[in-house]
């Protein structure tokens, strides 16, 4: 069965949706993409679930065969 990432997007709030939305086009389909990116807002805005959301939408393509795999590390 094929990945798919609509599970994990749909535990997302709108705007949550909309930054995962945003990462990925930036970070995969921007005619210049970038190869970082980061995410800083308020404490409890759900930074951890905006990143299981880029992540989930990267693993798609990656199920297919197609792609480079996605590393996040945290800095503490």
């Amino acid at each position: 069965m094929p990945f798919s990432a609509d599970e994990t997007l749909a535990t997302l709030k709108d705007f949550q949706r909309r930054t995962v939305d945003y990462i990925f086009h930036r970070m995969f389909l921007a005619e210049s993409p970038t190869r970082r990116f980061l995410v800083a807002d308020e404490v409890g805005l759900g930074k951890t679930m905006v990143a299981r959301g880029v992540i989930a939408k990267a693993l798609e393509p990656l199920d297919k065969g197609v792609g480079e795999i996605l590393v996040l590390l945290s800095l503490q």
